[in-house]
């Protein structure tokens, strides 16, 4: 009952309701459109990665993705396979390379590694180490086009000591061209990797 009753009557009498499938039939259909509507969206925003844009995606990871996504640097436009192609660098569930059908969208990018012990510091892998390159399916894109600003390391110390301190290792990773993850960009991955475990 609704404490201003008196004062609203029935105007303000809310009912939550859950609404299931009526049976396997209309639940399956109701995961198809899901689907099939995520494939659109994550399409339409890999056709909008250009080479050089900041991208993440989903990622299953405990070392290198222990959020739940990997963040990238695309090397190339999006693009669309001409055959099914299989990609080694990305491996299913079942432990085999993932294969793409022909007219699927994928970005060529370059992984950056997560900095050891500084949360959200970022640096990318080695240019010639093909190990880091992988082609990102458009449905693994979490989002994309958004900027990952350079890190700033202390001031070298003024007397060098001889005990290896967190702004010695800061000052590595910016030698290596770290990069930090801003918050925003952040809570927008979380909401979007929450989104799609609804």
């Amino acid at each position: 009952m609704c404490p201003r009753f008196e004062s609203f009557g029935r105007l303000n009498d809310w009912k939550l309701v859950e609404l299931k499938p009526a049976n396997a039939e209309s639940a399956e259909l109701i995961e198809e459109d899901g689907e099939l509507a995520l494939q659109e969206r994550t399409d339409a925003l890999a056709c909008t990665t250009k080479a050089g844009d900041n991208l993440a995606m989903v990622g299953d990871d405990s070392t290198h993705a222990p959020d739940g996504y990997y963040l990238l640097r695309a090397l190339s436009d999006a693009y669309e396979l001409d055959a099914d192609t299989a990609l080694p660098e990305l491996l299913g569930d079942d432990g085999k390379p993932m294969v793409l059908p022909k007219g699927s969208w994928v970005v060529d990018a370059r992984y950056y590694n997560k900095a050891d012990g500084i949360r959200d510091w970022y640096y990318p892998y080695p240019e010639g180490d093909e190990r880091g390159r992988v082609r990102v399916p458009s449905h693994m894109i979490l989002t994309t086009g958004f900027d990952l600003p350079a890190a700033v390391a202390p001031a070298p110390p003024k007397k060098r000591s001889s005990k290896w301190t967190a702004a010695d290792m800061k000052r590595e990773y910016v030698q290596k061209g770290a990069v930090v993850l801003p918050k925003a960009v952040e809570c927008a991955l979380r909401d979007e990797l929450d989104r799609r475990d609804d």
